[in-house]
């Protein structure tokens, strides 16, 4: 079980860049009057542009300098970035932020974009999927972002309301669009919108596609009342600045302005677990990722500090039963054994004493090494009540169990 609650850009590492940049942009912008930030553009607008979904995150086929590459759509990050690897063949110096000669997205190409080059090898190699850039706030923050979660398309527009309108099916969404109004933070480009949970006063958090889930920042979430949430400890997690451990607990209700999504599930992450980003903004609460955006067609109006949210009919593509399962998460070792990753607190698995550590032989009598990473996440599910027959190697000692199916975040 794995989690990804923090935007991929570099937010403490680039953060005195990042203000230096800003403040570039803005004045650059103020003797120019130009509203793109001195970025040139050329092509179609309004293209609906097929994504990839990899742990709820929308990867892209997008080039730099003619040169194409996958990369993700995320609107947590700070600047478009570049892998290492792809920037040193470009030309581009690691550490320094860029112009791009061209950044091309569909029919569209954009020249100007500040780019800074970022070692995404670690993301890539938890992820296990290739990473060759990530579009962020520095091209995002002059347009208009439409993300249809439900068809896997995004769109960029340079235009007002009307127009995204017109991307809407109205087969496909409900009769209206919940709003909501948001400050865009002038160093990070981030989103900033108020946030509702189970009625409590609003809080600022970031609007982030970047985000696998929604999360809060553990001195927000204390100070909400702790009513009787379920808890899932210690969940992996991962940001740009490395790997980190969670919890996940569900919240009946989650609003963003006016829109409402139902039993959202909710990261609780330290305070530093995105480096510096909770001491550039220390009244930053958390981000909503995709455990809320995904029920709604999205749109982030940056021009006009807007985004709306057009709820989905037909809710079947969110994964259903995404926490029931075994009460462990498993990987490989550097061997390509299977081993259990982690043991979650008060399940059945750990009443069974199984612990972190133990090679995973069989599962359901089948040899666990031959099983590939998908068929793994999903040995681990079932239903409620279900066992799965684990037979494990602890410390040179081989033993079959009979581990329960549990939901480990029921519903309100």
């Amino acid at each position: 079980m794995r989690t990804i609650p923090s935007a991929l850009g570099p937010r403490g590492a680039a953060a005195a860049l990042g203000r230096a940049l800003a403040l570039a942009l803005a004045l650059a912008a103020a003797c120019t009057d130009d509203p793109y930030g001195g970025i040139t553009f050329e092509g179609e607008f309004g293209e609906a542009i097929p994504f990839d979904h990899h742990s709820a995150l929308i990867f892209v086929r997008a080039s730099v300098d003619g040169v194409e590459g996958s990369y993700v759509v995320d609107t947590g990050a700070q600047f478009v970035l570049l892998d290492l690897d792809v920037a040193a063949g470009l030309g581009y110096r690691a550490g320094v932020a860029s112009p791009l000669g061209e950044l091309a997205l569909g029919r569209l190409r954009f020249a100007g974009v500040t780019a800074v080059p970022y070692d995404l090898a670690p993301i890539e190699e938890t992820l296990g999927v290739e990473i060759d850039g990530i579009i962020g706030a520095s091209l995002l923050r002059y347009f208009t972002l439409v993300v249809d979660y439900q068809a896997l398309t995004i769109a960029l527009l340079d235009a007002d309301d009307e127009a995204a309108a017109g991307l809407v099916d109205p087969a496909q969404v409900g009769p209206e669009a919940w709003s909501a109004g948001f400050e865009l933070d002038a160093d990070l480009g981030l989103a900033l919108a108020e946030v509702s949970f189970d009625g409590a006063a609003p809080a600022r958090l970031a609007l982030d596609t970047g985000a696998s889930a929604t999360a809060l920042f553990r001195s927000y979430y204390e100070t909400l009342e702790p009513g009787d949430r379920p808890v899932v400890t210690d969940v992996a997690g991962l940001s740009a600045t490395g790997a980190f451990s969670l919890d996940v607990t569900r919240f009946c209700e989650v609003a963003v302005g006016e829109a409402l999504a139902s039993d959202v599930h909710v990261g609780i992450i330290a305070d530093e677990a995105l480096g510096e980003v909770h001491e550039l903004l220390p009244d930053l609460a958390g981000l909503v990722g995709a455990t809320f955006l995904r029920e709604f067609l999205t749109v982030l109006d940056y021009p006009g500090r807007t985004a709306r949210f057009y709820r989905y009919a037909d809710q079947s593509h969110v994964p259903a039963g995404e926490f029931v399962q075994v009460g462990l998460t498993l990987e490989r070792d550097g061997s390509g054994d299977v081993v259990i990753a982690a043991v979650l607190p008060g399940t059945d698995a750990e009443a069974e004493g199984l612990e972190a550590g133990d090679r995973v032989l069989a599962i359901d009598g089948v040899p666990a090494a031959g099983l590939s990473d998908e068929e793994l996440a999903l040995a681990v599910r079932g239903e409620p009540g279900d066992t799965l027959s684990l037979e494990v190697d602890q410390g040179g000692s081989p033993r079959t169990v009979e581990v329960l199916v549990e939901d480990l975040l029921p519903g309100c």
